[in-house]
This record gives structure tokens, sequence and C-alpha cells, in this order.
């Protein structure tokens, strides 16, 4: 290599490494300041579905569960008006039974021993009847002339009198024996269907005992037993008056309604 005096030939070389030097600074400066505005630059958010309804105006029914049960229309415990021993039972359990069908036979003997005793009471007093009302009849005759006393003649009309009271008292009570005996089949009041029976034969009953012999339920038709508050009842009541709602099937509603 040659030298110039007064020149170097170092001084263009460093030049061209300042340069780079800088250029190098400067773009590793762009470089990071890129960078930094691509970290702070916020995300778009995703698109959001919007869901439209079109509101409209419709009646909507409203209803009420409520819990119950299903019960007969008419149910009939069958108990003995007589006492005695149960002599057969003339029904099926579980089936079905119609109103006077003979359920029991009960034991008649007392009875009818009850029911001759009354006959012969009626008998004897109306024998004293007549008797009486002869003795009244003929001091009516007497007293007129003074051949017994006034007093005599209304004590034979009193004991007339008694004597009518007496037959009538027989005869009411020869009138229950009677009917005591008759009591001695025991019948079903209504048709339907009979459950178990709580005595057999041979068992002793007793009139008007607390425990019936069995029961006979109506199944047509049958209601169904629904328990409801009373304020939420009468809530619908004063809607349903208020005209604020409209039932279905309304005139046996109404006709509810005004029960309650």
């Amino acid at each position: 290599m040659r030298k110039i005096n007064g020149t170097s030939s170092e001084c263009p070389r460093q030049d061209r490494v300042w340069r780079t030097t800088i250029m190098t600074a400067a773009l590793s400066l762009t470089l990071v300041a890129c960078n930094q505005e691509a970290a702070e630059a916020p995300r778009e958010a995703p698109p959001v579905e919007v869901v439209a309804y079109t509101v409209e105006r419709s009646q909507v029914p409203v209803s009420s569960e409520l819990t119950g049960r299903v019960v007969a229309a008419v149910t009939a415990e069958i108990r003995p008006q007589t006492g005695g021993i149960v002599r057969k039972r003339l029904f099926t359990e579980g089936s079905e039974v119609e109103a006077g069908q003979v359920l029991y036979e009960i034991d008649p003997t007392s009875v009818q021993a009850a029911v001759r005793d009354a006959e012969a009471t009626v008998s004897s007093a109306e024998v004293a009847l007549i008797s009486a009302k002869a003795k009244a009849t003929r001091y009516r005759e007497l007293v007129r002339i003074e051949a017994v006393s006034q007093e005599s003649a209304e004590e034979a009309e009193a004991a007339y009198q008694q004597a009518i009271s007496t037959v009538d008292s027989a005869k009411a009570n020869l009138e229950s024996a009677t009917i005591s005996l008759s009591y001695a089949n025991v019948i079903s009041p209504i048709n339907g269907r009979i459950g178990r029976s709580t005595v057999s034969e041979g068992a002793l009953v007793t009139a008007n005992q607390t425990t019936a012999l069995a029961t006979v339920q109506q199944l047509d038709p049958v209601y169904l037993d629904a328990t409801q508050s009373a304020t939420e009842f009468n809530h619908i009541r004063q809607q349903f008056e208020q005209g604020k709602i409209k039932l279905e099937n309304a005139e046996r509603v109404t006709e509810f309604v005004e029960r309650f």
C-alpha cells in the first residue's frame, strides 16, 4: 500500500463501520417500537349475537295442581238395629248389592218373644178398657138419679181415660217390638259395592253398635275430594267475580262459587 502524506487510508473504513453501527441501532429501535405498538394495540371484540323477539298479547291459561282423592258419592255403614246372634251372612265381600237386599239374618227368637208379650199386654189392656168404659157409662146414669156420688162417677171416668191410655201405650210397645222383629233382617239402604264384613256367623251384635257390620259405597257417580286453602280459593273467586279471569264451563263453576 502506498501512503500519501497528510491522509490516512483507515478513515473511510471507520466511517463505514460507524454508519453500519448506527443503522443497526436504528433498525433495532424501530423493531422494538413496532413490537411495543403491536403488544399495546387492543384486540377487536368478537361480534355479539343478538336475538330479537316480537312481543304479542295473548291469553294464558291459569292452572292449579291440587292433591286429592276419589270418594264415593254415597257411603252407608251397615249397623244392626236389633240385638241377637248373626245366623247368616247373605252376600259376597266386594260384590255389588242392591237397595233392600238382605245382608245379614239375626236370630229373632228374643224379639219374637217380645212381640208376643206386647200382644198379650195389648189384649189385657183392651179387656180392662172394656170394663172401665162400662163402669164409667153406668156411673153417668146413676149419678143422674143420685144413686152414686158425683165423686164416684168422676173416679170411674178417670179410670176409663186411664184405660184408654194404657191400651195406646200397649199398642205402641207392640208396634216397636214388631219393628224390631223386622230389623232381624239387615238390609242394604243403597245400591253399591259392599266391602269386608266385620262379623261372621255366630257373632253377637247389639242395636246401634258403634262398629259397622259392613260398608256399602255407591260408585256411580264418584267425587274428587281436593284440598285447597281458603285464601287461594277466595283469591280465585274474587278474580272470577271481577272478570279478570274466565273459566271453562263457567255455569257449573258459578254454581260452585255461589255455594261457598
